[in-house]
C-alpha cells in the first residue's frame, strides 16, 4: 500500500506514520515481501520497493497480518439455496438471507469486519427474528485503532466528501491546547472535524489523542442526530476532559476556538 492505515484520515495516518517513525519504528510504503529467509535465530526479509528496488532486514520474529476474508465454505451454504457472493453470505438491511427462515451477522455477511459491528447486527436479527421490524444503520459505524496515542474516526473523510462532490469546512483542533491532555503529558495529536459548507452539519470526526477511541462514541452519536458544529459547540463537556477538544474543534469550525491562537 501507498500509505499506513489506508482506510483512515489521510492527514492523521500521516502523522501517526511520523510519531511511529519519531519512536524508532522504520515503515517502508510502497513494499512487498518478496522472500524470508531463516538462519539459526536470524530471519533476512527481503523486500521490493517502487521501480523493483531491493533491501534487506534481519530481524528475529515476522508478524504477518495480510487482511480477511469470510469463509463460508464449511456451512455447506449452497446446499440449502443460501445465496453468496465471493464467500460472503448476502443479507437485506434486516440482516435477513435470500431465505425468511435465516439470518446472517459479523463477517461472513457485514460490510464492517469489526466486533462491534457484528454485535449491533447480532441485535437487529434478534429482534426482527422476534417479531419487530428493525433495519440495521451503518451511518455512524466508529473504527479504532489502538495505537499511541490512539486513532478513532467515524463518518466522512475529508477525501470522501471531496469524491463525493460535498462543499465542506474542515477544523483541526491540536491536543495541546485541551488541558486533559497536557496533564497526562500526551498532547500529541489533534480532533478534526468534516463538516458541510452551508449548514454546518458533522460529516466525519477523526480524533488522535488519549482516549480517542471512547470519545469517538459521543462523535458517533452527533452523526447519528444530524447535528451541526453549533449544536456540539453548544454542549458543555466536563473539566478537564479530553472531550473538551471536540467542542473546541465545532467552535474553531466557526472561528470561535477560545484555546486556540488567532492566526
Amino acid at each position: 500500500m501507498p500509505r499506513i492505515l489506508s482506510n483512515i484520515d489521510e492527514e492523521l495516518a500521516s502523522m501517526v506514520h511520523e510519531i511511529l517513525s519519531f519512536k524508532g519504528v522504520a515503515i517502508h510504503a510502497s513494499t512487498k515481501v518478496t522472500k524470508i529467509e531463516k538462519s539459526g535465530n536470524i530471519l533476512t526479509v527481503t523486500l521490493e520497493g517502487e521501480g523493483g528496488k531491493t533491501s534487506k532486514v534481519e530481524v528475529s520474529n515476522v508478524l504477518l497480518a495480510a487482511g480477511r476474508l469470510p469463509d463460508t465454505s464449511a456451512l455447506n451454504l449452497e446446499n440449502i439455496g443460501v445465496k453468496t457472493e465471493r464467500g460472503r453470505v448476502v443479507v437485506d438491511k434486516y440482516m435477513k438471507t435470500n431465505l425468511p427462515h435465516i439470518y446472517a451477522i459479523g463477517d461472513c455477511a457485514s460490510p464492517f469486519m469489526l466486533a462491534h459491528v457484528a454485535m449491533a447486527e447480532g441485535e437487529v436479527a434478534a429482534e426482527n427474528i422476534a417479531g419487530n421490524v428493525r433495519a440495521m444503520d451503518y451511518t455512524a459505524v466508529p473504527s479504532c485503532i489502538f495505537t499511541e496515542p490512539e486513532l478513532a474516526s467515524v463518518g466522512m473523510s475529508e477525501a470522501d466528501c471531496l469524491d463525493a462532490g460535498i462543499p465542506i469546512k474542515v477544523s483541526r483542533f491540536p491536543m495541546v491546547g485541551n488541558g486533559r491532555a497536557l496533564t497526562l503529558g500526551e498532547a500529541i495529536g489533534m480532533v478534526k472535524i468534516v463538516a458541510e459548507e452551508k449548514y454546518e452539519k458533522v460529516l466525519g470526526v477523526h480524533i488522535l489523542g488519549p482516549n480517542a477511541t471512547e470519545l469517538i462514541s459521543t462523535a458517533g452519536m452527533a452523526l447519528m442526530l444530524e447535528a451541526t458544529a453549533d449544536e456540539i459547540a453548544n454542549l458543555i463537556f466536563a473539566h478537564p476532559t479530553v472531550g473538551e477538544a471536540l467542542k473546541e474543534a465545532a467552535l474553531l469550525l466557526q472561528g470561535k476556538a477560545i484555546h486556540f491562537p488567532k492566526a
